[in-house]
């Protein structure tokens, strides 16, 4: 439903009009307001304004408050974005919403049941023409909306056909973006968006990828990174604040995309290519980046220098002829390991297993494919060797051995359970997960990488 800004706005008044005479009537003979006796908006409006008090309320306690009274504190919540004003539930004046209560409002509506805010926002938002209004829709739907929202979302931030928008729009949009790609689906409908995205929003649309952390957002990044000489330094921005993905696939196809960007005519995007290379400790391309310490660019030389230190996670002096000698030399003793780990070899006596176990985590080359070899120890009779698996997996890091580690959740055996989840934190940096059903929950939230 499509309502007039001047209607909205009305009925927020009128919320305003009625929390300020239930606050003024006196439920008891001392005509005292208590905190049992106010609603729970009334209460909630309390919190927020006490945020500025001698003994504010922490974050979490207002949030909390307002999600657990979600279905009367929703409208109070949109209310409060769209007036920019905390009322008064006496006669002192009314509080400027605060970058901290604002926050927490927002905060809170990602929390409420999704339908419920939906509907509200549907009702109050949608069609809004004002700058506010559009502003705090982009933020609504950003938190409570799916990949269907992801046209709306470019809509309220600027009209059909303008070549430019405002600031407070392109804000708004990018950090309802920032939160909506998180979503399923919603990272593929923005690339199939972008093409046709207005100019005025293309960088918004970039920062917002960056900001969200989510490697879902990484498949566009490579195209604009391919195919797009004015965004393609803002893009690897981003990919250098997201990092790798858990897929390998598009790790590579990542990494190709940059090192195309190496022998560019612009200094900052050679500069910035090596970088995201380090960054996303890829390994086909160090020869490249070796070859790069001969160039006569100091900026770029100095660049793949460190990101060569960050793939090899040791020092050696900025000379071509050092890094190849290494390159050359840990890429043997690499192969020479992975013709050890047979099947043969993992799955025989404890021993030998165990010396190649701890031996395999030695290298800085190689991480995935020796993960690889290394998966079947995770099934060996021997509990030691399995849990030395989990423990070598953990240090090599690599998102291969995710769904053995998984696997291994089920372990018969504690300290087997322990470093296997240990493991899962550490490729995944997921805290918080314990069971295999809710890793395989998570893993098929993010399909699209996995």
């Amino acid at each position: 439903m499509v309502r007039s800004n001047r209607a909205t706005r009305n009925r927020f008044e009128r919320i305003a009009h009625l929390l300020l005479a239930t606050a003024l009537i006196a439920p008891s003979a001392s005509s005292e307001r208590s905190a049992e006796n106010l609603s729970v908006p009334d209460r909630a409006v309390e919190q927020l304004r006490a945020l500025r008090g001698e003994e504010p309320p922490t974050k979490h306690e207002v949030e909390d408050l307002l999600v657990e009274g979600a279905d009367e504190c929703v409208d109070l919540c949109l209310e409060l974005l769209l007036t920019e004003k905390i009322p008064a539930l006496t006669e002192d004046a009314p509080q400027r919403l605060s970058i901290q209560q604002e926050t927490i409002l927002l905060g809170a509506l990602e929390r409420m049941p999704r339908e419920l805010v939906r509907q509200a926002a549907d009702r109050d938002l949608l069609g809004a023409t004002d700058e506010r209004a559009r502003v705090v829709a982009c933020r609504v739907y950003g938190r409570a909306g799916s990949a269907s929202d992801v046209d709306l979302l470019f809509t309220l931030s600027c009209d059909e056909g303008a070549e430019d928008t405002t600031a407070a729009l392109r804000a708004g949009f990018r950090d309802g973006l920032k939160h909506l790609v998180t979503q399923p689906d919603a990272a593929v409908a923005i690339e199939r968006k972008w093409p046709t995205a207005p100019d005025a929003l293309r960088e918004s649309t970039l920062l917002a990828l960056g900001d969200s952390r989510d490697a879902r957002a990484l498949p566009l990044l490579r195209d604009v990174i391919t195919w797009s000489d004015e965004w393609a330094l803002l893009a690897i921005a981003q990919v250098r604040l997201i990092g790798a993905s858990l897929d390998t696939q598009l790790n590579a196809s990542l990494a190709d995309s940059l090192a195309d960007r190496l022998d560019d005519s612009e200094t900052r995007i050679r500069e910035a290519a090596c970088f995201a290379l380090g960054e996303l400790r890829d390994e086909d391309h160090v020869e490249e980046l070796i070859g790069l310490l001969d160039g006569a660019d100091a900026v770029v030389r100095g660049a793949a220098h460190k990101s060569l230190i960050r793939i090899a996670g040791t020092q050696l002096p900025p000379n071509t002829r050092v890094w190849r000698v290494w390159f050359e030399r840990e890429r043997a003793a690499v192969d020479e390991m992975l013709n050890k780990l047979t099947d043969r070899l993992l799955t025989g006596p404890p021993t030998p297993v165990l010396e190649q176990l701890r031996d395999s985590t030695r290298f800085a080359l190689g991480r995935h494919e020796l993960a690889a070899a290394l998966l079947p120890a995770l099934d060996h009779e021997n509990e030691e060797v399995r849990l030395t698996a989990c423990k070598a997996l953990r240090q090599l890091g690599s998102p291969v051995a995710i769904d053995a580690l998984v696997y291994a959740l089920g372990d018969h055996a504690d300290e087997v359970r322990r470093a296997a989840l240990g493991a899962l934190f550490t490729i995944t940096g997921v805290e918080g997960l314990e069971t295999p059903d809710e890793w395989r929950d998570y893993l098929d939230d993010r399909s699209e990488l996995y």
